[in-house]
């Protein structure tokens, strides 16, 4: 392995060293704290929620497994009383036909680029925007970040992170009619996220990436904007 060492000036001088991880540090801090205060709730609760959907939650990269909890004993793949996805079912669906609008922005392509261009993690507000766009463009599936928003001006599928994790390993074709994923800073979740997104393209199902133009392909060492293969267009196109 082969390191490139960048900034020397900041790396050999120890204050500014110290500023410069400052906030890294920090944040590292609560996220640890995070997962502390989650694992310590489902102590306390254990029958509260399904373990596996937590330890998804706190190790995006992991593959969820459920061999029974204090939710579910018997090691079902979800608790839910009226429908129950514990094997995959042998069913797929070709491609949706696409609404003029979507068909018009990516032609031929599987997948497409919406540029992000504030930063942090996305609010209500945002969401709502992009839903909004999504719907217009006449996708089935938008995917946002685990936390539930009420409302949305979304008339398809909604699904959080971790609900997309599930649905896109067990039941693909539930997103034919087009995906929209809103991305945020988080590298070890984006990386994730982009996978599985990239085996529904396997299927021909069309891709909508509302992300930065810079976010990083770990795997490809490259800015998404120059790994993918489709058109890059603004938000107020879409």
């Amino acid at each position: 392995m082969t390191a490139k060492l960048l900034n020397l000036d900041v790396l050999n001088d120890p204050v500014q060293m110290a500023l410069a991880l400052e906030n890294p540090r920090q944040k590292e801090a609560e996220l640890q704290l995070h997962g502390y205060t989650i694992i310590r709730d489902l102590v306390q609760k254990p029958e509260a929620t399904c373990w596996g959907r937590v330890f998804k939650h706190l190790f995006p990269l992991s593959q969820e497994v459920c061999n029974g909890c204090p939710v579910d004993k018997n090691g079902r793949f979800t608790t839910d009383k009226k429908y129950k996805l514990r094997t995959s079912p042998e069913l797929t669906l070709d491609p949706s036909i696409p609404s003029r609008k979507l068909d018009r922005l990516m032609g031929s392509y599987t997948t497409m680029l919406v540029a992000r261009t504030v930063t942090g993690e996305p609010n209500s507000e945002e969401i709502q925007i992009v839903s909004k766009k999504a719907c217009e463009a006449g996708l089935g599936t938008i995917i946002i970040p685990d936390v539930f928003y009420d409302n949305l001006p979304f008339s398809g599928l909604v699904l959080t992170y971790s609900e997309f994790y599930f649905v896109a390993s067990m039941a693909p074709y539930l997103f034919s009619r087009g995906v929209l994923c809103i991305f945020g800073d988080d590298n070890n979740t984006n990386q994730a996220l982009y996978d599985n997104l990239e085996k529904l393209q396997g299927y021909g199902y069309r891709c909508v990436l509302y992300c930065n133009e810079f976010m990083p392909i770990v795997k490809a060492r490259k800015a998404i904007k120059d790994y993918i293969d489709g058109y890059m267009i603004p938000l107020d196109r879409l």
